[in-house]
């Protein structure tokens, strides 16, 4: 799953709302970044977090702001880092 989520996320732009959508398609039981403060994880990293069998406890990712907004889910961000913790 690790190497999916790199080859269709990692160094690309994407806005948050597809990016987040993606996630939650591709990884069992993880939560929205939606669920949070956006802006706090944007700041630092957001944990795609699951607890299942098949899957680690969950993706880390990484960002940089590229297109700011007031809203969230217009933001744009380049994903520069995912890793499982």
């Amino acid at each position: 799953m690790l190497e999916l989520l790199k080859e269709k996320f990692l160094n690309k732009e994407v806005n948050l709302v597809d990016l987040d959508n993606e996630v939650l398609r591709l990884v069992p039981d993880a939560h929205s970044i939606f669920d949070y403060d956006v802006r706090e994880m944007l700041e630092n990293s957001f944990c795609y977090q699951c607890q299942t069998d098949t899957v680690p406890a969950g993706y880390n990712f990484e960002f940089e702001i590229v297109e700011d907004s007031e809203d969230a889910t217009k933001i744009v961000a380049k994903v520069i880092d995912i890793f499982e913790v």
